[in-house]
């Protein structure tokens, strides 16, 4: 996906619509139609179209840009959802921040403590992301 050469936008591609930096999202262009607050864009008139484009909405009422996907740009317009964790998987996350009771622990990135949670995969609890990364810096 994000290694192909192509220039412009065919059936079956995945395209990252972006409106503005908080309002930006996926599709892959097929018969449909996209529906958002600026209006509506039918996949059909984004084939043939160049990566970077602005396509203009059917009603004219306003415009999204047509962006290929980038492993940065992918990340930003996943759902960002809880991570379940088991309780003896929380147990190994504690042990390998050397948190103790009284103690601030050592810190680590955000990448590290999610390396460490993807580890140890199971079911049982589930915690917010942003939740999980302070523990990080407690």
């Amino acid at each position: 996906m994000f290694q192909e050469l192509n220039t412009e936008i065919a059936l079956g591609d995945t395209v990252i619509a972006y409106i503005s930096p908080e309002n930006k999202w996926h599709f892959t262009v097929g018969d449909g139609k996209e529906n958002c607050r600026v209006g509506s864009f039918s996949h059909s008139r984004m084939i043939g179209r160049k990566w970077g484009e602005k396509l203009i909405s059917d009603g004219a009422k306003g415009f999204l840009t047509l962006l290929k996907p980038s492993p940065e740009l992918w990340t930003r317009t996943l759902r960002h959802r809880t991570q379940i964790l088991y309780t003896p998987d929380i147990a190994f996350i504690e042990i390998m921040l050397d948190l103790k009771i009284g103690s601030r622990g050592r810190l680590l990135s955000k990448v590290a403590l999610l390396s460490l949670i993807k580890r140890k995969r199971k079911k049982t609890l589930r915690l917010p992301l942003r939740q999980l990364a302070s523990l990080a810096v407690l």
